[in-house]
């Protein structure tokens, strides 16, 4: 019975490292993206804080000032953050 009980002991935790290594790939996998999906990433970002910031002059224009003032800086904060994830990556 000792043996039996070894033999399952052994086999359960092979299967649980097998699993811990497993899932740890997938997390590495997931939260390291290929350098092609961060650049169509921060592109697309980069074309979203352009159209925040232009509406955030508009909205600035029409007399919506706090809309305005708030598009403009939310624009501009991503415009920054994706250049600089652009020039790093490369």
């Amino acid at each position: 019975m000792k043996k039996y009980n070894e033999k399952i002991i052994e086999a359960s935790q092979k299967l649980s490292q097998d699993t811990l290594r497993k899932s740890a790939d997938t997390v590495k996998k997931l939260t390291n993206p290929s350098s092609k999906a961060t650049h169509v990433g921060s592109v697309i970002g980069t074309i979203v804080g352009v159209g925040l910031l232009c509406g955030g002059l508009v909205g600035t224009v029409l007399g919506k000032s706090i809309i305005g003032v708030s598009s403009f800086t939310a624009g501009a904060a991503a415009i920054v953050s994706n250049i600089i994830n652009l020039r790093k990556k490369k």
